[in-house]
């Protein structure tokens, strides 16, 4: 979790193009949260937090807490520099976050391992991510990444699609 701490204090050092640098980390924050061993600690804390439940609020507290302070602080960070229109930067870390994880560990949760998503998907899911949350809280509107058959085609992949 360090490295992916990490990794959230580096993303945007001296950033002059956000959706570059956003749609960066957000592959890369993808591809270090969704390795099959990662998924099956997942899976462990989250079955043994009622019998353990000190042993889950220490691993979402060392963790997952601290990867969302550090964006949160990130976004802090950005919205005086007029690169993001966060008035609230840890709902905005949090909305970022669901963006990108919803989607592929939902349906690694309950489908599997054989379910893992391709890199391939995880680039689309972290790019979909990085395109709406631009559009909610970028200073300036940012054009979403993909046409919209692209967009289908991917989603149709997952069963289901939103605004068809």
């Amino acid at each position: 979790m360090s490295d992916l701490v990490r990794l959230v204090t580096e993303a945007f050092a001296g950033t002059d193009d956000l959706e570059r640098d956003l749609r960066a980390f957000a592959r890369q924050f993808m591809h270090a949260l969704m390795p099959p061993e990662v998924l099956r600690l997942r899976r462990l804390g989250i079955a043994n937090a009622d019998r353990f439940p000190e042993m889950g609020r220490a691993w979402y507290a060392h963790g997952f807490e601290r990867a969302l302070a550090a964006l949160t602080e990130q976004f802090r960070r950005l919205t005086p520099q007029r690169l993001l229109d966060a008035d609230d930067p840890e709902m905005a870390a949090q909305h970022f976050v669901g963006l990108l994880l919803w989607i592929p560990v939902n349906k690694v949760m309950f489908s599997g391992e054989s379910a893992a998503p391709s890199a391939e998907d995880l680039n689309h899911y972290a790019d979909a991510a990085v395109a709406v949350f631009l559009r909610a809280y970028a200073r300036q509107h940012v054009s979403a990444p993909h046409n919209r058959q692209t967009r289908c085609s991917a989603t149709t992949r997952v069963g289901w699609r939103i605004g068809a």
